[in-house]
This record gives C-alpha cells, structure tokens and sequence, in this order.
C-alpha cells in the first residue's frame, strides 16, 4: 500500500500542502497536511435547492493505492471556519457518487470498510497547529 496526495491543486494555496508520497507500513505514519490546499470532486449546492457536481476547496486529499489498485481509495480532511471539522472516503475521487464519512470528535473512531479495503479513522487531539485524524488499514 502507498499514499500520496489527490484532487487537484487549488492553485491559490496550494503551496499550504505537507506531506510526501510513500509506502504505508505498520509501524510508520505518513502525515499529510493544508490549508485550502486542494479540491475535490464533489456535489455542490446552487441557490434555490439545485444542485450540480463540481469542485470543492478541502485542507487536505490523499489517496492511497493498494494491490496494484491505483486511487484504490481517496481521503479528504476539511475544517471550515463555521462547520464542524471532516473526515470523508469514496473509491472513485472523480466518481459521481456522493463522498461518505463523518464529523469526529477528539477521540472519536469509526470502523469501516470500502472499496475492499478494510480501515479505521479515530479523530487524536488537536497539535498546535492542525486537527488530527489517523487511518489504520487491516486486512
């Protein structure tokens, strides 16, 4: 398995973006982090109650590619200013299928499994600088 960062650069602060591409192994951590830094594909309200499917400005997109599955599966992490922060999964980042996940308090962990993978994301405290989320894959 490896990880390396998804979705499109969101060129205005894309330069917030931490982390470099690399195996995953179950006794290391590969740690990804932004501000705004990348956008992903997703559905969009319009006014009125219409929606269309575009891109959405997110802190943080990854995606993890295992047993020569490319993108097996894509992660995106958000922390809007006036929302509870996010944690949320799809197999295909560039499918039209909505993503899934959930808010997560300090503490809070979820199992699930998707795209075959099987994995748990527990929400750490908070570093100085970042809220935390870890993703622990099982087979």
């Amino acid at each position: 398995m490896s990880a390396a960062p998804g979705g499109r650069v969101n060129e205005e602060n894309g330069s917030s973006f931490v982390g470099t591409a690399g195996p995953l192994s179950a006794d290391a951590e590969l740690c990804f982090a932004g501000w705004n830094s990348r956008e992903a594909y997703d559905l969009q309200p319009r006014m009125f109650g219409v929606t269309h499917w575009g891109y959405e400005v997110v802190d943080v997109m990854v995606s993890v590619s295992a047993d020569g599955n490319y993108n097996a599966l894509s992660f995106y992490a958000d922390n809007p200013s006036i929302r509870s922060t996010k944690l949320q999964w799809k197999v295909d980042p560039e499918a039209k299928q909505n993503w899934k996940g959930q808010v997560f308090s300090v503490d809070e962990s979820t199992t699930v499994s998707a795209g075959g993978l099987n994995f748990t994301v527990a929400r750490r405290g908070d570093s100085q600088n970042y809220k935390e989320y870890v993703v622990r894959f099982t087979r």
